[in-house]
């Protein structure tokens, strides 16, 4: 899913909540930012390919790949269950992390209904990444 589209989808979200239920502003802040930031694996991963630090052109080569009928598929870390868990595990903790786990949440199902749609695979745990190579 393109980023604009998680950035009008996560807007139209902290507004909804706003006036579904007693969020500060700065409690939408963060979960707003971590719907966003969580793509941010994306980036590293194009870091990582191309030995690049360019978001501009992370973008448009994941545009590129967008393109292409049989897509590379990439673990982003960020997107796994595992990362997921971790943030769920320390929002029993810290109270800032229930609000990215929202956030994440959130991104993460965007991200769901989008891969139904265009039925792309992808991948999204660690373990089974890992398990699946050998």
């Amino acid at each position: 899913m393109y980023p604009l589209i998680h950035i009008l989808a996560s807007l139209i979200f902290i507004l909804a909540l706003n006036f579904l239920a007693s969020f500060t502003a700065a409690q939408l802040i963060i979960i707003f930012l971590s719907a966003i930031l969580i793509d941010v694996d994306h980036w590293f991963i194009y870091v990582l390919k191309k030995k690049d630090f360019s978001t501009i052109r992370a973008y448009k080569w994941f545009i590129a790949l967008d393109k292409i009928k049989k897509k590379p598929h990439f673990l982003c870390i960020f997107h796994t269950v595992e990362f997921f868990s971790l943030i769920a595990l320390l929002s029993l903790k810290y109270q800032i992390f229930q609000f990215i786990l929202i956030g994440m949440a959130f991104h993460l199902v965007l991200d769901i209904i989008d891969g139904i749609i265009t039925r792309q695979e992808r991948p999204s745990s660690i373990l089974y990444a890992i398990l699946k190579r050998k």
